[in-house]
């Protein structure tokens, strides 16, 4: 870590969370990640990719996880597995797909 606090070599990537729509993503994962974004350690341009059973819209899985301000607007929801490459193409060009 450098000392503006920004991680060194920090990369515009895709975050896929598998079982997006679980309570553990709900009570950890997603609280985590907004912490990490707002201390500057994830890529502003870096997406959260959520996928899972349920059926959500991006609008209703924001408001799943009830995150203010311009976190929420970095998540994003797909339902299953099959397109969800192609959805995440949709959403931008990336240095890195993460699952």
């Amino acid at each position: 870590m450098n000392t503006s606090g920004n991680v060194s070599g920090a990369v515009n990537a895709a975050i896929v969370i598998l079982g997006a729509s679980g309570d553990l993503a709900k009570r950890k994962l997603i609280p985590a990640l907004s912490k990490l974004y707002d201390k500057s350690q994830i890529d502003p341009k870096s997406v959260i990719v959520g996928t899972g059973r349920t059926e959500f819209s991006d609008v209703s899985f924001r408001e799943h996880f009830g995150i203010p301000g311009d976190f929420s607007e970095r998540l994003h929801y797909h339902k299953g597995i099959p397109g969800l490459k192609k959805y995440i193409d949709s959403l931008g060009s990336f240095d890195r797909i993460v699952f």
